[in-house]
């Protein structure tokens, strides 16, 4: 990413993109995306709620290995690793 860039603003772009990609034929993707992605717009946009980690923590524990195509995983996948990388990075100088 740039320097310009924000990793967690990307992430939820990121997010959003993969569930407006899904095929919506299933509640993983359905509903779970849509939590994912509404959650994560709220972090990036700096109005996260004290409970936004502990509840992307929850739908992805909820959603991991539920979805008939597997599209679901590997959101979740990128989304862990994102909010590891970037959470490492909180406080540092880039």
């Amino acid at each position: 990413l740039p320097r310009s860039s924000c990793g967690i603003v990307v992430s939820a772009q990121i997010v959003q993109h993969l569930t407006d990609s899904s095929a919506r034929q299933c509640g993983p993707c359905l509903f779970g995306l849509d939590s994912l992605a509404e959650v994560m717009q709220r972090v990036a946009s700096g109005r996260a709620r004290r409970s936004d980690v502990a509840r992307l923590e929850r739908i992805s524990a909820e959603v991991a290995g539920r979805g008939a195509c597997h599209h679901p995983d590997g959101a979740i996948r990128m989304l862990g690793s994102a909010l590891q990388v970037f959470a490492a990075l909180q406080g540092r100088d880039r």
